[in-house]
């Protein structure tokens, strides 16, 4: 695994270029460049999958999702803008680079915090 800090995911500010996540050729998630260094870096597109398959479940369309790792677990939720939690998950996994991490969904674009050019919440 690639070595992660936070310190280089709060050098992102905004996003000229999103990307997508595509399921059976149509885009589910669009997200950033600094989300992009996230998951190649931190080895953790996983984390993009559980983002993905949770849209078009969940009634809100601004989301915050918080990553935290403790041990052999991390614990993943998913709030809306007023932090109401609207799902939780465990995951068995070790060796995330980070102990704690927030990402934000709004308009279908998943960003870092940095990247935000205004706030829902």
């Amino acid at each position: 695994m690639k070595q992660l800090k936070t310190v280089e995911l709060s050098a992102f500010k905004g996003s000229e270029k999103l990307y997508a996540v595509q399921v059976t050729g149509r885009n589910v998630l669009l997200y950033t460049e600094g989300v992009k260094y996230l998951a190649e870096r931190g080895d953790c597109y996983w984390l993009l999958d559980i983002i993905v398959s949770y849209q078009g479940k969940l009634p809100v369309e601004n989301q915050v999702w918080e990553l935290m790792h403790d041990k052999n677990k991390i614990f993943v939720k998913c709030s809306d803008e007023k932090l109401n939690v609207l799902i939780s998950q465990e995951i068995e996994l070790s060796g995330f680079a980070l102990d704690s991490l927030k990402l934000y969904l709004t308009k279908g674009v998943l960003m870092l915090q940095g990247e935000i050019n205004y706030s829902f919440l």
